[in-house]
């Protein structure tokens, strides 16, 4: 029996029960390949019966017949539609021509448009027909047009099927294997030009064909970069394209360095990094869509950076020192170390910078370096050699002139001694600049500098008064203070106190030009004799060390009261760190001290034959005391205990010191001598 023979009985069925035919039946006799299908419908079921081909009309064949719901979810037609179901069944097995039914199910779903029911029907055609149904249905490529090197998706459905075999036609060749696989899908790369078509098989009576899908040209994109570059350079990575569309990605070797960039740009810029790329890579634009790349090659260069630090050869524990560099090609901070200890954070471009010895560093050779902390690799360092801060002989000035007062502004050293007309000697960077004779009377000369331009100079013999704005170049005159004063000292140019002989005391106000009270007036004002040194706290407190102790003022010079007094020989110099820490320096080897309201007075260890001139304190702590014979002392406890500093073979009187730090300072002598601590 023929397959149209055998399937009529089930056509003539379904017209009977008042199926319309929905779409016309293929001709049994066409292309053998092709699928044949013919829908009935009735009371919005559909009836869909899958014929078979051509090449399986003398074969037992297997088909499903699919009966659905169309567009009603009403329950009562749904019920209907299940009892309607079953009765076409009944008739369908009733049927001579099919020998067999192995399935008969009804599905139903409230929140679905359909249900779906399936029949497995099993024609007579001569032989016995059990068994399970098994269906390949393709579902892509549909026609479509494709290029070379392209993916292309096949997926199929399939029914009681686990492998299937997959096949390509090219130009309508034979059928060429591809894979087996139990997947739905295969990705196939389209190599040449032409037309393919795709099977899905399972045995030679059990497969599924596409349609033809045609390949065309292929899809290119052609890069270009400069053969070479340096790091940091900005290169542009140029490329054209052919049959691409979208976006492209651009990589570095393996390493993306943009993405989502649109292909029709054909041009990105880009800026090497450092210390990444360095050597020979490849650049590659790689299309996003369809994994078309274009190369090139580059040979990146490492860009050259130096840095070089200029160092003093030796320093001092505790003195600041200018460290300079030159740097090419860094950024970011450079790392100043001695040894491995830092000495400081600064900007690659901000040489050269001052850095401190530590005081406590290991005296000897040892390295000073610098080095870059955004490229470690990039440094230099030279050999210093560190000693330990000591007193030396700086300069001895012409004419040996005994030196009495010193004042240090901004590094600016300034100094009074005897003269003819009163000495005054500057000194910048340890020269000196100035030495010159400026009063109109003999005497030793005291100085007092508000700032490196503006200071005032004074003798003892007459009461000379002297000021000058450009730094001691030329001098401008101020009314004589009458008397013989020792000592003057400035809040500012228009407050100012002088002390003397006779127990002197005069404020000075109005730029200098005016002393109050004036000459003999002065006398008498101290309760402790003549006044050697006066420092001012406030504008209104100030202390004087004198012959007999110490007087302290609180109206401006006003009125003086002691402070404190104990038999001595006299009070020579005084230094004040605030009222509740002050030092004074006395005849006879001895010092007193203020510490809070308490006064104590000590003697300096092997100095009682000697008097102490200077006292110069730089903290609460630390503080140094000089006198004659040569002697410096040092304390760094606040006088609790005290350390010689003497030069040895040194027995010129020191008459007074002033310290810029614990590692530097300056002490003036008889005889024209400056001393350095360094």
């Amino acid at each position: 029996m023929k397959y149209s023979e055998a399937i009529q009985p089930l056509i003539d069925l379904l017209e009977v029960e008042g199926y319309e035919e929905m779409y016309p039946i293929n001709d049994i006799n066409q292309d053998p390949e092709v699928n044949m299908t013919k829908v009935y419908t009735l009371h919005n079921l559909d009836f869909n019966l899958v014929q078979a081909t051509n090449q399986f009309l003398n074969q037992d064949v297997k088909q499903t017949l699919e009966i659905k719901y169309l567009h009603n979810n009403e329950n009562d037609i749904k019920r209907d539609n299940a009892d309607l179901f079953q009765s076409i069944l009944d008739k369908i097995k009733a049927l001579t021509t099919i020998v067999n039914i192995e399935s008969a199910t009804f599905e139903g779903n409230a929140n679905e448009y359909y249900s779906v029911g399936t029949i497995g029907i099993c024609f007579d055609l001569g032989t016995d027909c059990t068994g399970t149904i098994q269906s390949l249905q393709i579902l892509t490529p549909t026609q479509g047009n494709y290029f070379v090197n392209d993916s292309v998706n096949i997926t199929w459905l399939k029914q009681n099927i686990i492998t299937t075999n997959l096949y390509y036609s090219y130009n309508g060749g034979a059928w060429t294997s591809i894979i087996s696989t139990n997947l739905l899908t295969y990705a196939y790369t389209v190599t040449q030009q032409g037309s393919y078509k795709f099977k899905v098989a399972y045995t030679d009576n059990v497969y599924t064909v596409s349609q033809d899908v045609f390949v065309e040209g292929l899809r290119t994109i052609t890069t270009t970069v400069p053969e070479t570059a340096t790091e940091g350079d900005t290169i542009n990575i140029n490329w054209l394209s052919a049959n691409i569309d979208g976006l492209v990605d651009i990589y570095i070797t393996n390493t993306r360095i943009a993405q989502n960039i649109n292909v029709n740009l054909g041009i990105y810029a880009y800026q090497i990094p450092f210390d990444t790329f360095v050597g020979n890579r490849t650049i590659k634009v790689k299309s996003v869509t369809y994994g078309t790349e274009g190369t090139d090659t580059i040979v990146i260069s490492a860009i050259v950076r130096t840095l070089t630090l200029t160092s003093p050869a030796t320093a001092t524990q505790g003195e600041t020192k200018s460290i300079s560099w030159t740097s090419s090609n860094i950024t970011g901070n450079v790392l100043i170390k001695l040894g491995a200890t830092l000495l400081g954070t600064f900007a690659y471009n901000s040489s050269p910078q001052d850095v401190i010895i530590p005081s406590d560093f290991v005296v000897g050779n040892t390295t000073i370096s610098i080095e870059s902390v955004n490229y470690p690799l990039v440094a230099d360092n030279n050999v210093i050699e560190i000693g330990s801060p000591e007193w030396r002989i700086l300069t001895t000035l012409e004419n040996a002139p005994n030196l009495n007062d010193i004042q240090i502004v901004d590094n600016t050293i300034f100094i009074g001694g005897d003269g003819t007309n009163g000495r005054f000697v500057k000194l910048e960077n340890d020269e000196v600049i100035i030495d010159s004779e400026p009063l109109p009377y003999p005497g030793f000369a005291f100085v007092y500098f508000i700032s490196k331009d503006i200071g005032f100079i004074g003798c003892s013999n007459g009461g000379s008064f002297l000021k000058t704005i450009n730094g001691g170049q030329t001098w401008l005159s101020r009314p004589f203070m009458g008397g013989s004063p020792n000592s003057m000292f400035f809040r500012n140019v228009n407050l100012g106190l002088n002390v003397g002989y006779y127990a002197s005391c005069q404020q000075i106000t109005n730029d200098g030009n005016t002393l109050y009270p004036e000459g003999g007036n002065a006398h008498n004002k101290l309760p402790v004799g003549s006044g050697n040194r006066v420092k001012m706290v406030t504008d209104t407190i100030a202390y004087c060390a004198g012959s007999a102790g110490i007087a302290k003022t609180i109206d401006f010079g006003l009125n003086w009261s002691v402070d404190y007094m104990q038999e001595s020989n006299g009070r020579n110099d005084i230094s004040i760190i605030d009222e509740n820490n002050i030092f004074v320096a006395e005849a006879s080897g001895k010092y007193s001290i203020k510490n809070n309201a308490t006064w104590s007075t000590g003697n300096l260890p092997n100095a009682s034959g000697s008097n102490m001139h200077g006292v110069h304190f730089i903290n609460t702590s630390t503080g140094w005391i000089v006198g004659d014979n040569g002697n410096i002392f040092y304390t760094e406890d606040g006088g609790n205990t005290w350390v010689s500093q003497k030069i040895l073979n040194f027995i010129t009187s020191i008459k007074k010191v002033f310290m810029i730090n614990k590692q530097l300072g300056y002490a003036i002598c008889e005889s024209g001598i400056i001393l350095k601590y360094s």
